[in-house]
Formats: C-alpha cells, structure tokens, sequence
C-alpha cells in the first residue's frame, strides 16, 4: 500500500473538478458528484496551501442526451477551477462557494450551482416540455479516514433548486485513491455513490402529468420521495509538465426506484465519459 501512499503526494492534482459539459452545471448526469471535486479535502491547507490556484482548458464529454436515454452525445465542453488558500472556489463542477470548515482530514462549505434545466427536443421527450434552469444552493462536506494508511473519503451534499422546480437533491459518496506518485504526477480516484431525490425534484425529470401525457402520450405518472441512483466512478489527473494536465472520468450508474419506472426511461443503465486537457497558472 505505500506505493499508493497518496496524502502528500497527489495534493492539487485534483483540481480538475469536472467540465462544464460533465456537470452540465448541475443537470442529472450519470457521473458521480464526488468526481466534480475528487481529492480536494487532501488538497493542501493552511501555510502550505497556494495562494491561488487557476486551472482552464477544453474538454469533450460523452453522455446520455437525458437521464434515462438511450441515446448518446458528445458535448464540448470547458474546465474552470479557481481556487484560493482561504477556501473560496468557482468551478465548473461545484459551483462558486468557500470552505466554512476546513482542517486536515475534513472540509465543509456552501455553494450556489446551477441546474440547466432540460429540453424536450431529444427523442423519448417530444411533448414532455422543458425544466427551467435554476440556482442551486448546495451545503456539502468531506471527511478523510485512514485504513491501512490510504485515505478514504466519505462525501455528502445537499442542494435545493432556488426557483424553476424547487426540488432537493443530495448525494452520499465514498472514494479513495487507488493509484498515486510520489511526484506528485498522476492520482486516479475510484468511488461510489448514491443519488436521492425530493418529491418535487424526482417529478420534474421523471414525472408524467396529466398535460403531459396529452403532448407526450406517456401514461400520468407521479414518482415518490427516495434513492434515484446507485453509481460507480473513476477520475484520473495527470500532469505532463509543470502546467500542462490531462483529466479524464469515467461514470456509470442504474436508475433505482420510482426513478427506474418512469415511462420517459428507455435504458435505466447509464453512463458517461470525459476527457479534458486544463493549464495550471
């Protein structure tokens, strides 16, 4: 295990955080939310924490055109991360937030992300009509252990809609590194999540109204409160130079629950890709 020993050794190389077209910013996606800030609780604090860190680059995602689609796309997409020593972000992964709590082995925070909404111009969703983008104000914390000296990191977010559907949302994640240099090169994290929803958040992408099944032909369909996913991820970062870094993740995840019946899902399987290429200034 201590050729894996991560802590000191893979610290930043998180950064990546995700693309704008993976988070597409907040939307439902079949990669896990732990992968929009893999590492970051490890990231260095305090006196040895740089004063800035900025990473930006293009990036290419591969996804469902909806949650529950069967049907693929491929997006361009951008990387943005901006960080500050004393806690403060804007990425394209987790939004524009601060850290309130940060110490060693945890980190704890606000952020306001934003859901885009969807459109129904995808095959599988004529008639449905579109979800309206909205702000999500999101509350997440992260807490390291150590077995066996590698870190393992239980992760937890809350977000609630602010306008558009006014759903909440909230995921329970577990990763770790599974792959590191002592250089301070490369790290790969893998993980796992679970995704729950709200009344009003499951019904808004997986709900049937009465409108709708006139448009849509679907039969009404009312979904309740629960786990709506069950997924599993990679995230890689590599830097080739001192700023020049590759990221690429990897998402899969099955539709659970009332989720999983909804008439408007043709595969409840679904999964997701990305590669990016980001330079550290």
């Amino acid at each position: 295990m201590k050729a894996i020993r991560v802590g000191a050794a893979i610290l930043g190389l998180a950064v990546a955080g995700g693309s704008w077209g993976d988070a597409k910013a907040q939307t439902p996606s079949p990669m896990n939310f732990w992968q929009f800030s893999a590492g970051q609780v490890l990231a260095p604090y305090g006196a040895d924490a740089p004063d800035w860190t900025v990473i930006v680059g293009p990036a290419e995602v591969y996804r469902p055109e909806y949650e529950g689609s069967k049907h693929y796309e491929l997006k361009t997409g951008a990387i943005l991360n901006v960080r500050t020593s004393n806690g403060f972000f804007l990425s394209t992964g987790e939004g524009l937030g601060y850290d309130v709590f940060r110490g060693k082995n945890y980190r704890a925070g606000i952020a306001v992300a934003y859901d885009l909404g969807r459109n129904d111009d995808h095959i599988g969703l004529h008639g449905m009509g579109g979800i309206d983008a909205a702000p999500q104000f999101k509350i997440f914390g992260d807490y390291v252990v150590r077995p066996f000296d590698v870190p393992v990191i239980l992760s937890l977010n809350l977000r609630k809609a602010v306008g558009g559907y006014k759903g909440l949302s909230g995921d329970v994640s577990l990763y770790m590194p599974i792959l590191g240099s002592r250089e301070k090169k490369y790290a790969l994290f893998f993980g796992g999540t679970i995704t729950a929803d709200g009344e009003k958040a499951v019904n808004a992408y997986f709900g049937v109204t009465p409108q709708q099944s006139v448009t849509a032909g679907y039969p009404v369909f009312h979904a309740g409160p629960g786990p709506r996913a069950a997924g599993a991820g990679l995230s890689f970062a590599w830097f080739f130079t001192d700023h020049l870094l590759l990221t690429t993740n990897a998402g899969v995840k099955t539709l659970i629950g009332d989720a999983a019946q909804s008439p408007i899902v043709q595969e409840p399987w679904q999964f997701s890709t990305s590669i990016g290429m980001g330079y550290r200034f």
